[in-house]
């Protein structure tokens, strides 16, 4: 029996993620950044790197931690952005025009930086989908300010480079964000793996019917081996649900461990080609995918 479509599925849509993951142990600021650019178009590589880089937190934090360095990120330069107007605006250098904008934006980026520090509390409080909803908002409430200027028939803005920054760190934040769905894939391909493993007993079931002596002596461990897969799948998405990852991955690689075990008795036996080839190879590769994603939630 193969496997399910639906299962099939949720490794195509894993592997983008997981190849980009495949040597790396940990969920660093680089892999992290190169995953967001990965599945985010707006989310610059070198960009995310720099800043997240420039951040206290970054160093060891996982994709949980990022997002929210992002989302403090923006909240620093927001303010930043805050004080760069009070400046302008007690230099007294500027026309009626001018500081009537620049009190617009002033506001406009104190809002930004309230909704960047909502962001971090929901992202903070595990309600992914608010945090970007904040971020999104923080980001718009910036770029308000480069509209504020224009409508008022001014040169641009020279709040501008806030205005960018709010974007580009915006995206950031939500990539990583989206990023931390990939834990639910995570368990998801755990269930993948069950799945295969009882198919592979259903598969040995059917075939013991037609076999005798050494042939059936090796499907009847197999079926033994890939019962005991099928438990260890159950035991990894216990452990990766309670972000037990470390011993989530160990059961992981335990019924892998398991299904090679299946190929070499059927190898002894001289049952070549193997039978149950498909479903060692499925687990090989839902593993990889699996233990990838654990590495990036890490």
């Amino acid at each position: 029996m193969s496997p399910p479509k639906s299962l099939l599925l949720v490794a195509a849509v894993a592997i983008p993620i997981a190849a980009l993951l495949i040597t790396t142990a940990d969920a660093t600021v680089e892999t992290t950044c190169k995953a967001a650019a990965g599945i985010e178009a707006r989310v610059d590589y070198g960009f995310c790197v720099a800043e997240l880089n420039k951040h206290r937190d970054s160093p060891g934090a996982d994709a949980w931690g990022l997002a929210k360095v992002a989302a403090n990120l923006g909240v620093n330069d927001a303010g930043g952005a805050v004080r760069d107007a009070d400046d302008a605006l007690a230099s007294g250098a500027a026309d009626g025009r001018t500081r009537a904008a620049l009190g617009q934006c002033r506001r406009l980026y104190f809002d930004a930086e309230l909704a960047f520090a909502g962001a971090y509390d929901e992202i903070n409080g595990r309600d992914y989908a608010a945090g970007k909803r904040m971020a999104a908002e923080a980001a718009s409430l910036a770029r308000r300010c480069d509209e504020v200027f224009a409508e008022a028939g001014l040169q641009q803005s020279p709040l501008a480079r806030h205005g960018e920054y709010a974007v580009r760190i915006a995206a950031v934040c939500a990539a990583i964000t989206d990023l931390i769905n990939w834990a639910r894939i995570a368990t998801a391909t755990t269930l993948t793996f069950g799945g295969n493993a009882e198919n592979a007993v259903y598969d040995i079931k059917v075939m013991l019917g037609s076999k005798a002596g050494a042939t059936r002596a090796a499907l009847a461990q197999c079926q033994k081996l890939y019962r005991a897969v099928e438990f260890a799948f159950a035991e990894a998405d216990d452990e990766i649900t309670a972000r037990n990852y470390a011993a989530g991955k160990a059961k992981v690689a335990e019924a892998v461990s398991l299904t090679h075990q299946c190929d070499g008795d059927l190898d002894k036996a001289s049952v070549l080609p193997s039978p149950l080839a498909q479903h060692s190879s499925y687990s090989v590769k839902i593993a990889v995918i699996c233990t990838a994603i654990t590495n990036l939630i890490k």
